[in-house]
């Protein structure tokens, strides 16, 4: 079982990758009344028609937060050019790892992006998080309470 954790700033959970679209996960982490959610994603695949690409994860990510009513702290790596000469042997590897492509962002508990990095730089991004704006959506999005 995924744990969160009562902290200073709030009950703090995570998953990574591909559990965020598991909805036995999503609602496992609802019941443990979760405040604070940490994202884990790799870099995106720059093919807009693949599963890994930017637009299938960051709608992912909106709609965990959506959900389980939650504030998402959402990180990823970006391919580098050095990665990619260090990992790319052929030049059909090296069409589908561009540099760039990460995904580091705050999401609000309605699916709105509070804070974003560019998706091809590393950075820091930040956000005051309002914990009381959470009862209301909690509320009535309960998926483990009943009606």
């Amino acid at each position: 079982m995924m744990p969160v954790f009562d902290t200073e700033i709030g009950r703090l959970g995570g998953l990574e990758c591909w559990e965020h679209m598991v909805p036995a996960n999503m609602m496992a982490m609802m019941k443990k009344n979760e405040q604070i959610h940490v994202q884990a994603w790799p870099s995106c695949f720059p093919q807009p028609e693949h599963l890994f690409s930017n637009y299938p994860l960051e709608t992912g990510a909106k709609a965990y937060s959506i959900i389980n009513q939650v504030y998402s702290l959402v990180s990823s790596q970006i391919y580098t050019e050095q990665m990619r000469e260090m990992l790319c042997s052929t030049e059909k590897q090296k069409d589908i790892m561009h540099p760039g492509y990460g995904m580091t962002m705050i999401v609000d508990p309605s699916g709105h992006v509070m804070s974003s990095v560019p998706r091809d730089e590393e950075g820091i991004c930040y956000a005051e998080l309002d914990l009381t704006l959470l009862i209301g959506g909690k509320f009535l999005f309960s998926a483990v309470a009943p009606f």
